[in-house]
């Protein structure tokens, strides 16, 4: 009882990829017993589980809505829960790192600030690089993310100002996303 991707790539390649390793979905465990390409496409679609819900209501959602950031974030929320406690796999699954990225591109990619996505982005990396541990690197990312957008909002109420690479709004968004990286 694996997800549809999962399932589909499983009989495609005739493997049960929660018969492996840490026993989950997620795309670090596919790239270490299932190889680079099935990697790939797990962490491609992982990724896209966060974000192509968040681009929908943000490009899509015709209605006005007097809490939109209230619904983006609960639309990233329910995708990174969703992938880390599928109901398909007995509330089993990743641990929502590439998902949590997807809602992040999601969130910043409309707001202009893709400088910041692709700032978490080269630290996840590099820590991967450098301890070949996806769980210390989303850590990592995690504290610079939040440093990111919650650091100058801590100082501008500390000062009376609220100037920030991010919105207020949308700080909170991300804040609240980030932490899924270790929910």
């Amino acid at each position: 009882r694996d997800s549809v991707a999962s399932r589909g790539l499983g009989d495609v390649y005739k493997r049960q990829i929660r018969r492996f390793g840490s026993k989950n979905i997620g795309a670090t465990n596919v790239l270490r017993h299932s190889g680079k390409s099935l990697g790939l496409i797990t962490l491609l679609l992982d990724f896209s589980k966060g974000f192509i819900p968040i681009i929908y209501y943000i490009y899509f959602d015709t209605g006005i809505h007097l809490f939109a950031q209230t619904y983006t974030m609960m639309i990233g929320t329910a995708a990174i829960l969703g992938h880390m406690y599928s109901p398909w796999l007995s509330l089993k699954g990743g641990k929502g790192v590439a998902t949590t990225l997807g809602v992040i591109l999601g969130i910043l990619g409309p707001l202009g600030q893709i400088k910041i996505f692709l700032l978490v982005l080269l630290v996840w990396i590099l820590i991967v690089f450098l301890t070949r541990s996806s769980t210390r690197a989303s850590n990592f990312a995690l504290v610079i993310l939040s440093a990111i957008c919650l650091g100058p909002v801590l100082s501008a109420v500390i000062k009376g100002k609220l100037t920030s690479v991010c919105s207020a709004e949308d700080n909170s968004i991300l804040a609240f996303s980030a932490a899924s990286f270790n929910l």
